[in-house]
């Protein structure tokens, strides 16, 4: 915690006349602080109370922040390396970090008491040991840089806390930038160390990587540091050296496979200076990190303007990938990713595995590619079983998430593979890695993914490694006898030197051990060429997928309107087992069918109910009308959304027992409105111009409207039968009648429109209740003309319209054509 120690007093002048000396000067400081913490404000009142006054003793600030870091909130994060690097141009300077840990923000000096000469020195400054003081640091220098407005357009300046790289294109706009970066900070009251200063130079060290055009490496200081470490004794020394691995975990392709069993030596209750239990096996791949980092190559900047090569893999339970770009005619690698499968994952089969692999490796890449495109490669159909998988060994869940990751990403591409890409053969050599390799892919994956064994021959159902002669992993091993006789299938021998090693089903240990020290004896594999596996895709549907086609055909059926009884014809079953490549898929039944339809309905109507609470005035419009001397009252709810956007959908179609009379109609509208919880957002009610419907809406305390297309129906109703139009549509009407009525009148009707080329189309009726119906008949009577013309000719005695008729006919059209 923060304690301040009292003063003591040695003049005339008292505290109190210093605080009040001091307080707008405090009120300035606080000024300054934008809340980018938030303790920074308090804490720069804490601050401005240590003070140095010539032989005063002042107030001092005790680091001890343990407690008070525990009350504070997450501020700012610091941001990730990766984020940092990008291509810098060919030449970069670097900036000193603050040497001061204490960093100086401003210092005031002030007058002290009249007549005593002495001085009061005010500084404001972050508490060592704050655990935000990086975060708010960091936000300082970035509120500074974003002052300047003078740099090269070529320059390009990234912050990492108190580390700053510069890089242009040109040596002269790097030099520019530099002093300019420079003077800014300088007039800040920031400090650049002079020691740690890289100034204009091709090539610079920056957060522990060299970087130069295009490329990054690591240092050859924290190399020489690896290299120089001894075997680790104690807990604290291999999470120390784990610590400085893993931050050079992009340079190894398999580091993840050494980081999963060094880790498993330590116990995570047990004290720092607990002493491990050591083994040759963990000494092995101690020295494969170390010789990793000593072999690590150059990797290349990402350029966003290339495509991106993902290579991935899975071996011993870690996801291992590579990033690569091309860089000329070959491809540079960008970055190394691996990763330990969690548990539920590492004890899925082969080809599970291999998903979540990729999964995992593409959610890594993500940080690097930032969403650019993407070729994933892998050695499995990964899409392919995401989209067939019927198995019991992923929950839902982890299901989507893989296909959200690999199937819902835009800039993924998914390529499967029978190749390896050799960088992702480890540093444990790549001929035996090839053997494990064919073993996972020569095996099949048919049958549900349940009966997929964990390995191939060799390995018994329990993934324990079988005596005999298969070559693989185990040639050249075998299995010490305990002193009863019986096998120990925990400890192997070399057969060639004797040396005893545990076996615990990774084979790591025993590969390096034949690569090191017998290579010469090693025999040459045998192992067929790399083949792809292939799944079963004719599985029947699991439940989900059967749910939901039944689910689309209920929809289907209510949209369109289709008759119940089309799920018994016998060609709808074909179909739909065509489409389903299931031949034991069952459509529904009609009983299921309805069901479906009033969950559908139920489900949008909950839907629809949602939508209406949230308007504030809604407006109805029903009718009557008759199906099968059935009748029916549709209801139709409308209103205006926030985007000034008309929005209409039916509320019910209900159907009715009583007699049309007002106040039976006016119950009907009611009864809607409650059951929809509309009552008071409903302003008016539209109906036709039936006097019922008309007095109905009167009984309610809404206003009624007439419907404007009836009345411009009713309008064209009465102009017709009464206007200079009758005489030509009565002599339409029964040419309409002659072959309507008549089959044999109907069938030369369609003789003759094929003998003249024309589309075979019967004639239209019109029907006083049906809306648009003479407009629809005139306009296919207008177009057969010249067929019936024709039919007429073979002695039907037919009253045609005459040629002023036919004239006054195609006028009407043009009439009512607007009032369609």
């Amino acid at each position: 915690m923060l304690t301040l120690q009292p003063p003591q007093w040695n003049g005339e002048w008292s505290p109190q006349e210093e605080d009040r000396r001091l307080s707008e000067e405090e009120n300035d400081a606080r000024q300054k602080t934008d809340g980018s913490s938030a303790l920074t404000a308090e804490m720069v009142s804490v601050a401005t109370q240590t003070k140095t006054v010539s032989d005063v003793s002042g107030y001092w600030v005790s680091y001890e922040n343990g407690a008070t870091n525990g009350f504070v909130n997450d501020g700012e994060t610091h941001p990730k390396p990766w984020t940092v690097f990008q291509r810098p141009a060919e030449s970069c300077s670097e900036t000193g970090r603050q040497a001061d840990p204490e960093w100086r923000m401003s210092s005031h000096i002030l007058f002290g008491p009249p007549g005593t000469g002495k001085t009061i020195t005010l500084i404001e400054a972050i508490l060592q040991g704050y655990v935000d003081s990086p975060a708010v640091f960091s936000a300082a220098v970035q509120r500074t840089l974003a002052k300047m407005t003078d740099l090269p357009s070529t320059v390009c300046v990234l912050q990492y806390a108190d580390d700053l790289i510069i890089s242009s294109e040109t040596r002269e706009d790097c030099e520019k930038a530099s002093i300019i970066v420079c003077n800014v900070l300088a007039q800040a009251g920031f400090k650049a160390s002079k020691e740690k200063l890289q100034w204009v130079q091709p090539k610079v060290t920056y957060l522990g990587h060299i970087i130069m055009p295009g490329l990054r490496a690591i240092s050859t200081d924290r190399v020489q540091m690896i290299r120089k470490m001894k075997s680790p004794q104690t807990v604290q020394q291999l999470q120390s050296f784990l610590g400085l691995v893993n931050y050079c975990r992009s340079w190894i392709p398999d580091c993840a496979i050494h980081d999963k069993y060094l880790r498993s030596l330590i116990d995570r209750k047990a004290p720092p200076k607990t002493t491990l239990n050591w083994t040759d096996e963990a000494e092995m791949h101690f020295a494969a990190l170390k010789k990793a980092i000593t072999m690590a190559p150059s990797l290349g900047l990402p350029s966003f303007e290339k495509e991106f090569h993902l290579h991935v893999r899975e071996t011993e339970g870690v996801a291992m990938g590579v990033l690569l770009q091309q860089h000329g005619s070959t491809y540079r690698p960008v970055a190394y990713l691996s990763k330990k499968l969690d548990n539920v994952a590492a004890g899925m089969p082969a080809c599970l595995r291999a998903v979540s692999a990729a999964a995992i490796v593409v959610q890594m890449a993500e940080k690097i590619v930032l969403s650019h495109p993407m070729i994933v490669y892998t050695s499995h159909q990964v899409g392919a079983i995401l989209h067939n998988m019927q198995t019991q060994h992923m929950t839902a869940q982890r299901r989507s998430g893989y296909e959200a990751i690999l199937l819902a990403t835009k800039n993924l591409t998914i390529q499967p593979t029978s190749s390896i890409n050799p960088a992702l053969l480890g540093v444990l050599g790549m001929a035996d890695m090839i053997d494990e390799m064919n073993q996972y892919l020569n095996r099949d994956e048919v049958e549900g993914l349940a009966d997929c064994p964990e390995m191939e021959s060799g390995w018994g159902a329990k993934g324990e490694m079988e005596q005999g002669e298969q070559g693989g992993p185990m040639d050249g091993f075998k299995y010490k006898k305990n002193d009863d006789g019986t096998v120990n299938k925990y400890k192997v021998f070399c057969k060639i030197c004797n040396k005893e090693f545990q076996f615990h089903r990774s084979c790591s240990s025993l590969r390096y051990h034949v690569n090191a020290k017998h290579a010469f004896a090693r025999p040459s594999s045998s192992a067929s060429g790399l083949r792809q596996t292939t799944l079963d895709f004719r599985r029947p549907l699991t439940k989900s997928t059967s749910d939901n086609l039944t689910n689309t055909i209920a929809k289907w059926i209510a949209k369109d309107c289709r008759p119940i009884s089309i799920v018994e014809d016998s060609g709808f079953m074909d179909v739909l087992q065509v489409a389903s490549q299931d031949s034991s898929y069952k459509p529904p039944s009609r009983a299921t069918v309805m069901m479906k339809i009033h969950e559908l309905y139920e489900n949008e109507k909950e839907k629809r109910k949602e939508v209406l609470a949230q308007v504030n005035y809604i407006a109805l419009t029903g009718d009557h009308w008759t199906v099968s001397n059935n009748n029916y009252l549709g209801v139709t709810a409308h209103y205006i959304s926030d985007t000034w956007e008309l929005k209409s959908f039916a509320l019910t179609i209900l159907k009715t027992e009583e007699r049309h009379f007002a106040e039976a109609c006016k119950e009907q509208f009611l009864s809607v409105a409650r059951k929809w919880d509309i009552e008071g957002k409903t302003t008016t009610i539209g109906t036709d111009s039936a006097r019922n419907m008309v007095a109905a809406i009167r009984l309610t305390r809404y206003e009624q409207m007439n419907c404007v297309a009836h009345m411009l129906q009713r309008s064209v109703t009465v102009s017709l039968a009464d206007s200079g139009f009758v005489n030509a549509l009565v002599k339409a009407r029964k040419v309409v009648c002659h072959f309507k009525h008549s089959p044999a009148n109907a069938a030369e009707l369609q003789a003759q429109q094929v003998s003249l080329g024309k589309k075979q189309e019967p004639l239209i009726q019109d029907v006083p209740t049906r809306w648009n119906s003479t407009l629809e008949m005139v306009k296919r009577l207008s177009s057969k003309e010249a067929v019936i013309a024709a039919v007429d000719n073979q002695e039907h005695k037919l009253i045609l319209p005459t040629a002023a008729e036919w004239d006054k006919l195609q006028r009407l059209e043009t009439l009512l054509e607007p009032c369609r």
